[in-house]
């Protein structure tokens, strides 16, 4: 959409030039195996001399090596791993938190109850029973439902398919993994450009 357009045709221009066959997909990994929405654009690349064993018409206009980057693995809902460990909200959190109501997205219902005026929009409620939104580096981005804390490190970690043992660095680990491109959602990228091209060159 818009000025990405352009960007985009720059990509595959400078990736011909340099003797690449450049595709690009619009991938989600909640259907990848990673509990969380996270929509992001993939450039998959492969030299001409090897992605010649792979060509085939995509329109009218290209042809490109085939690779299926279609995915549909099961669902994975907050509730399966949830464990309300987190640190607990202080006390202008914990108000608004105790006016929410069943079916509200955000706090912006509660804080407008509370005050008449808009507002706390980013702090998204994550229900059991569904898949975590795309987690961003804020603490407060994404927060239970059920209970008054943030969520725990254990929760972002399997939200984000980082290992749990993930040395940080001392860095938040809301702020790595709301960073970061869930290892999972790489795995299977690089899984079907194993399976589907290298090993059969």
């Amino acid at each position: 959409m818009g000025s990405a357009i352009d960007y985009v045709r720059r990509i595959y221009k400078d990736f011909d030039n340099a003797g690449y066959y450049c595709q690009h997909f619009l991938l989600d990994a909640s259907k990848m195996g990673v509990p969380q929405i996270r929509n992001r654009v993939f450039f998959v690349c492969i030299r001409h001399d090897l992605g010649v064993h792979f060509l085939k018409i995509s329109d009218l206009f290209n042809v490109e090596p085939y690779i299926n980057m279609d995915f549909n693995e099961p669902k994975i809902f907050y509730g399966g791993f949830a464990d309300y460990m987190g640190k607990p909200y202080g006390k202008r959190m914990k108000e608004m938190f105790d006016n929410r109501k069943e079916g509200d997205i955000d706090m912006s219902a509660a804080y407008l109850k509370l005050t008449g005026k808009r507002g706390f929009f980013n702090q998204n409620y994550l229900y059991e029973d569904k898949v975590c939104n795309t987690l961003t580096a804020h603490v407060d981005s994404t927060i239970p439902f059920k209970s008054p804390v943030y969520l725990s490190t254990s929760e972002v970690c399997n939200i984000s398919t980082f290992p749990q043992d993930y040395n940080f660095c001392g860095l938040s680990p809301h702020y790595i993994c709301g960073m970061s491109v869930p290892p999972v959602m790489m795995a299977q990228i690089a899984t079907r450009i194993y399976e589907q091209w290298l090993s059969k060159l």
